[in-house]
């Protein structure tokens, strides 16, 4: 999870990702600000469309993708966008990225959305697979994986021959391709051994004790853990 979508390769990758795409007109031609709001407003209704359950999305602005003091800085995506809702946005932007390819000489246009598809794609089967891939499966996905890293790789020397602060390399893109390797020689599935659930875990286990006592916190913490496993199990029992 840390080397994808806490401050890893998915979270940059959609910070410039959202930046190329605002520079495209991919919302209209607004300001910066504006063509993102249009970003979150379309974001919103993707869920919708894909009859996903939406969680909470915060506003969309220059600051989202740490480019609120300037334009020509390298893009970071906001802590506010929190690791659950990276992947679906990836997902997103896939899209819009290839609807944003002016002719077929438009070679960044398709460098771009072809990384990103390779991208979503490789996601997609890690998700859709068990525990223990099929050698078509891994095969698969190492490949896309391995092709978004290339163009990535590609897209990052061009920017930084044209001087512009787009599309950073980092050690995790590094660790991304290490950990293709090992799947593809063991075909164990890289995204069942993230720590998604027990992040998660510890940050349900933060909104109950921040509203306990300090002084009894490690008792009613557990306590009121236990009545809502209790509340919820009662109220899976009353569904038909």
């Amino acid at each position: 999870m840390h080397v994808l979508f806490v401050n890893g390769v998915a979270s940059d990758w959609c910070a410039n990702l959202m930046a190329f795409l605002v520079e495209r007109s991919a919302w209209g031609n607004l300001d910066h600000d504006e063509a993102l709001a249009c970003c979150r407003d379309e974001f919103r209704n993707w869920f919708k469309e894909h009859k996903l359950k939406r969680p909470g999305i915060p506003v969309f602005n220059k600051k989202t993708i740490g480019l609120n003091s300037s334009w020509n800085h390298m893009p970071t995506l906001s802590g506010q966008l929190k690791a659950s809702l990276v992947k679906p946005l990836l997902f997103y932007l896939s899209h819009v990225a290839i609807r944003t390819i002016v002719g077929k000489d438009d070679v960044d246009g398709q460098m771009v959305s072809t990384a990103a598809w390779a991208f979503a794609r490789m996601l997609q089967i890690c998700d859709l697979e068990p525990i223990i891939l099929s050698r078509p499966a891994a095969d698969e996905a190492c490949s896309l994986g391995h092709g978004f890293l290339r163009l990535h790789g590609v897209l990052a020397q061009n920017a930084r021959a044209a001087l512009v602060s787009r599309w950073n390399l980092r050690p995790k893109h590094h660790y991304m391709q290490e950990s293709l390797l090992f799947m593809h020689s063991t075909l164990e599935n890289m995204a069942k051994q993230t720590c998604m659930n027990e992040e998660d875990f510890m940050g349900k286990m933060k909104r109950i004790a921040v509203k306990t006592h300090r002084g009894k916190t490690f008792q009613r913490a557990l306590q009121r853990d236990l009545i809502m496993l209790k509340l919820r199990w009662q109220n899976k029992l009353r569904e038909p």
